[in-house]
């Protein structure tokens, strides 16, 4: 009978260890949720519809040259190129 239990007590903590590994966990501080990069995006695509996003300081880094794209250079500074 004790052997019985034994294996019992094994089976439960074994399948409560598993249990425990597949259940989702939250996520790690800082990290956003979902929902909240959902938000973000709202709020910068409604932003972007206003027009209070320029979209040419996109322009450069996604053709990758690595400069900065007008609307981000200082104004009054000149081009130290």
């Amino acid at each position: 009978m004790r052997r019985f239990c034994r294996i019992i007590l094994a089976v439960t903590l074994s399948i409560a260890s598993i249990v425990a590994g597949l259940a989702d966990p939250a996520p790690p501080a800082g990290v956003p949720t979902e929902d909240g990069m959902r938000a973000l995006a709202l709020q910068w695509f409604a932003q972007m519809q206003a027009g209070k996003i320029d979209r040419t300081q996109y322009i450069d880094r996604c053709r990758g040259t690595g400069d900065l794209a007008p609307t981000q250079r200082v104004r009054g500074v000149a081009d130290p190129r």
